[in-house]
């Protein structure tokens, strides 16, 4: 599920425009941002461990983790890739189903772009584990190695490619009854007669296939084990129940069993009896488990094909007012008005259903939503012709199919790309074919998706791409090389090459990316990005981005032109002309990004984000007027961590952020807390100040905004999600004074399944 919040009052929208990244850096609009952050999670079990995997929408930078290796609840803070526009993170909380795993438990995977320590992933489990974070060498990956009571090298980071495989490969072997040893003669020497009776009788049922009356035997027997023996029985009792198809409770004996002997050789065979079984019963992100027989049927051959399906459906009421009072500072007569912002249900879903046999995988999914204004105002003609205000949004509608044998694959429909020169969302499909082992070829094409909110294709526009992935090289190298056209209005929109190299070390990465258009014969932009780590758990990182802004396209020429193609506007100017007016709308712009990260204690980190950029000037044609750039910009914010305060679970972050811009100087000073009540039941208030002097004006502007959200999940996989905030703010010049009184509030139902 994804929520943005994109209605809030006047000071909730300027806490949101400056939360991005922990920054206050203003997002470029070159390329549609998802709906959603967050793709999929899987995990898989491994000795006494698991690999948890979780996808992403776009590459992202990890910036830090804390705790930084044990804990219940951990935080991992990341950025997008600079000039990443995909990932627009701003005013976006989701989650996605946790996977089900023998041995760990993770209760909720989720995603905050408001978190004041900037963009936040958070891992829930239900009890402290040692873990251990890197990022996947594609920079859209996170792979997380987790065990129970001690860190287990048998458990390795894997790619969230890798792990698909081995998932696909089936899944763990049967194991058979107990071994025969010296510690269960023992156990079985200090029963009662009758007792060792019943347990014989159990025993020799299972090895004649009588599975229903052993368990009747062990049912009795177990009213009155205690100890060790319990324990024993309890494994029987599983076994039996999982070979009389009973497998909801067989998963519950084995655990019963792990409650009572959590270490030792023992648990890890049960441990692996649980990850057998919950492989075949349990539906998953990756969609690769047989549904379970019925009792009496024969249990399905794990090699044969199996469908899933899985997702999430939610619902939300989202409210918004805010009361402004405006005062002339001459006259001192005072007006006053209440506005509406916000009044709506707002309804998602997210549906993901595949099938699977040892040949081919193939998957559909689709995502969207819908929003019902409750608002008895009449829309204004903007509103009424803004896309962004359509009722409906398609976000993803495709079906994939792969064949991991000869390493095909397949997507048609609407989805999100960010390789190959592709820059986000669009309709249409997406090859790829192993050529080497470490050399594919990826063709795309389609229509460039502007909104979600456009459900139709848009028939204007149409791009084609051919990409050439190469990798994995040494063990750390990966390259992308790709050439991209795209057609606007019958005329040449873009026609780029570039390429991407990604670097992927322990304690170290590098991410670069070119895109040189040669139909304009100009640079469209250049990305670097590395991640350095330092010391026990320090993490640098250092950015440079240098683009035009907005990306250049030919349709940038309709920029300030009162026309709505290309096509009108040939009939004012030679393609020559619509080139050059294309350039004149753009400028270029160029950010440095610098991060550190450090844990101070396991329990307490400290973050210091620092961005520069700079932004050119556009020259005035087309009776359009030029355009100032802006003078170097500053953009600093510092966060203080603290974990554990009262209970495990909890945190709490002071953070601070200043912008030095041509227009103001801001100030900002930010509180949250997180608070679990239970396991279920979390509050997170939050409260920020901030000031802000206007350079242009000599001005001035105070703001406060208050945040109370809780999260609490009720039965089944029901989570409800209320919040409730009030803001307010004073902007105050020699020509005006202006204050505004804001309150918002939403409440959810979210359902997974």
């Amino acid at each position: 599920m994804s929520f943005r919040r994109s209605a809030l009052s006047g000071v909730a929208a300027l806490a949101l425009v400056t939360v991005t990244a922990g920054l206050l850096v203003p997002a470029t609009a070159d390329a549609q941002s998802p709906d959603r952050v967050l793709s999929e999670a899987i995990v898989r079990d491994g000795d006494d461990c698991a690999v948890v995997g979780i996808l992403l929408n776009a590459p992202v930078r990890l910036l830090s983790a804390l705790p930084p290796s044990i804990g219940s609840e951990l935080q991992i803070r990341i950025a997008p890739v600079a000039g990443a526009e995909q990932v627009a993170t701003a005013g976006i909380w989701e989650s996605i189903r946790a996977p089900q795993s023998a041995n760990v438990t993770v209760q909720k995977v989720e995603f905050d772009g408001d978190n004041p320590a900037g963009p936040t992933l958070t891992v829930t489990f239900d009890r402290p584990m040692h873990y251990v974070l890197v990022q996947g060498g594609d920079f859209r990956s996170l792979s997380l190695t987790v065990s129970s009571h001690k860190p287990n090298p048998t458990c390795k980071p894997e790619t969230f490619q890798q792990q698909q495989a081995k998932l696909a490969a089936g899944p763990p072997p049967e194991i058979g009854l107990p071994p025969a040893s010296a510690e269960q003669a023992a156990i079985d020497s200090e029963l009662k007669p009758d007792d060792r009776s019943l347990l014989t009788e159990a025993r020799a049922s299972l090895t004649a296939g009588d599975a229903g009356h052993a368990v009747d035997v062990l049912v009795r027997l177990l009213e009155h084990l205690t100890g060790p023996a319990s324990a024993a029985g309890h494994e029987l009792l599983g076994i039996a129940r999982e070979r009389n198809n009973q497998l909801a409770q067989a998963q519950s004996e084995y655990q019963t069993y792990l409650t009572l002997v959590p270490q030792g050789p023992n648990a890890d065979r049960v441990r692996q009896r649980l990850a057998a079984l919950l492989y075949k019963t349990t539906p998953h992100n990756t969609d690769v488990f047989a549904k379970p027989a019925r009792p009496g049927q024969k249990a399905r051959d794990p090699k044969a094909g199996v469908w899933s399906l899985n997702g999430s459906v939610s619902t939300y009421y989202m409210i918004d007012n805010s009361d402004q009072t405006f005062k002339d500072p001459v006259s001192g007569i005072e007006t006053h008005t209440t506005d509406n912002n916000l009044n709506q249900v707002m309804t998602n879903g997210d549906l993901s259903a595949t099938y699977q046999d040892a040949n081919v995988k193939v998957r559909f999914r689709a995502t969207g939503s819908y929003t019902n204004d409750l608002r008895s105002t009449t829309p204004t003609f903007f509103q009424l012709n803004s896309i962004y205000n359509r009722p409906s949004t398609l976000s993803n509608l495709y079906i994939e199919a792969s064949t991991p044998g000869n390493g095909l694959y397949g997507r048609i429909g609407r989805q999100s790309l960010t390789t190959g020169g592709v820059l986000g969302r669009f309709d249409g499909a997406t090859f790829a074919v192993k050529l080497t082992d470490i050399l594919k070829l990826q063709l795309t094409a389609g229509a460039p998706v502007e909104s979600s909110h456009l459900v139709g294709i848009n028939k204007d526009k149409i791009f084609y791409s051919v990409a050439l992935p190469i990798g994995r090289i040494a063990k750390a190298w990966d390259f992308d090389i790709y050439a991209i056209e795209q057609q606007a209005y019958g005329q040449i929109d873009r026609r780029a090459v570039g390429g991407e190299v990604r670097y992927m070390q322990p304690g170290r990465s590098a991410y670069a990316v070119v895109d040189y258009d040669i139909y304009f014969n100009d640079l469209n932009y250049a990305i670097f990005n590395t991640s350095i780590g330092f010391l026990k758990g320090g993490l640098f990182n250092f950015g440079l981005d240098y683009r035009h802004s907005p990306l250049l396209f030919s349709t940038d020429a309709m920029i300030g032109q009162s026309v709505l193609s290309l096509t009108q506007l040939r009939s004012f100017y030679t393609e020559a002309e619509i080139k050059q007016l294309a350039m004149d709308r753009t400028s270029y712009s160029s950010t440095v990004n610098l991060g550190v990260s450090y844990p101070i204690t396991p329990k307490t980190s400290v973050n210091s984000d620092l961005s520069i950029t700079r932004m050119g000037s556009m020259p005035a044609s087309g009776n359009v007027p030029a355009a100032e750039g802006t003078k170097t910009e500053f953009y600093y914010s510092m966060q203080l961590v603290q974990q554990g305060i009262l209970k495990p679970g909890d945190s709490g972050i002071v953070g601070m952020r200043y912008a030095n811009t041509t227009n103001s100087d801001r100030y900002f000073f930010d509180l949250s807390a997180r608070y679990p009540f239970t396991k279920d039941l979390r509050i997170n208030p939050s409260i920020s100040l901030g000031y802000r002097n206007n350079k242009l004006t000599n001005g001035d502007e105070v703001s406060v905004q208050s945040l109370l959200r809780a999260t609490y999940v009720a039965f089944a996989r029901i989570q409800l999600e209320p919040e409730i905030g009030v803001d307010w703010m004073k902007d105050k010049s020699p020509t005006q004074s202006n204050t505004t009184l804001g309150y918002h509030g939403y409440f959810g139902i979210r359902k997974d399944f």
